[in-house]
């Protein structure tokens, strides 16, 4: 239980110049009793005060005090472009306008990091600070990203990456969850909407001609088995996440289509190279 106690009972004090940021006095508590409390503000807590109100009361438990603040709703953006995001093991974010996320000022990035992970023993002290890190890279490099004139972000719909796989240690440290929180809430405050799709194929698609072909991919490089595009696979991939691309039926990517090739366009797109016979692959619309 935590009741919330509203200004009948809490006295927020935030103007004492002392060592604290603040002090709270319970009172009403019976019998003239009353409980002060310092406190210091956390960056977490002065992150969300500029967004937004502290309210007079606070929630109490056994051994936290929980603050309140309203924060106002933000309009969602209306106008603007759509932003293709590939999230990636080794590069953390891709951009369709050409961002990718860098190694911080120590020279790590997101591999580097969960290899630091992985060798330290669970739980240990070791072990919570890399995971802080992890956590302070991600909040960092997705602060990075510039989103005026963005109205959409498109992700793929990532789900059970790593169910009935066996997969390395340090894989076994990459979190999407973790990164998509952090952009789910960045993309709250400038009021962009999140649009999840479908992840098939897009990383072997040619973001130039269509040609989608498993081939076209190796690794972090992609080649266009057609028009012979090459480029990092992850901007690649988030350039074809960025378009509203006809989808592919369950039954059609079971048939394993990107084997000979097909090509992928948005309607009445023409590839920029000849389609060939082997091509017998064609998405309804």
């Amino acid at each position: 239980m935590e009741p919330e106690l509203d200004s009948r009972f809490v006295k927020l004090d935030t103007e004492n110049k002392t060592s604290f940021d603040g002090w709270i006095t319970l009172t009403s508590l019976g019998n003239g009793l009353k409980i002060v409390i310092p406190f210091k503000k956390s960056s977490h807590f002065n992150k969300l005060l500029s967004k937004g109100q502290l309210r007079p009361g606070v929630r109490l438990s056994k051994s936290n005090l929980t603050f309140m603040i309203e924060i106002p709703k933000k309009t969602k953006v209306t106008t603007g472009n759509t932003l293709g995001i590939d999230i990636g093991q080794t590069t953390l974010i891709s951009c369709s306008d050409g961002y990718t996320s860098k190694k911080d000022k120590h020279n790590h990035d997101l591999t580097s990091i969960s290899k630091k992970i992985s060798s330290r023993k669970k739980g240990s002290k070791a072990f919570l600070r890399a995971v802080s890190h992890r956590k302070n890279y991600i909040n960092w490099s997705i602060n990075q990203l510039n989103l005026e004139n963005v109205k959409q972000i498109n992700l793929e719909n990532i789900k059970n990456l790593r169910k009935g796989r066996k997969s390395s240690r340090i894989l076994s440290h990459w979190t999407y969850t973790e990164i998509f929180g952090k952009l789910e809430s960045y993309c709250d405050d400038f009021g962009v909407q999140i649009v999840k799709i479908n992840p098939t194929f897009t990383s072997q698609r040619c973001s130039v001609c269509g040609w989608t072909r498993k081939s076209n991919r190796k690794g972090k490089s992609f080649k266009c088995g057609k028009c012979e595009y090459i480029s990092d696979a992850d901007l690649n991939a988030s350039k074809n996440i960025a378009l509203d691309l006809p989808g592919i039926s369950k039954k059609k990517r079971l048939e394993r289509p990107n084997k000979i090739g097909f090509y992928w366009n948005v309607l009445e797109q023409e590839p920029i190279v000849p389609v060939v016979k082997e091509v017998n692959f064609k998405i309804k619309t």
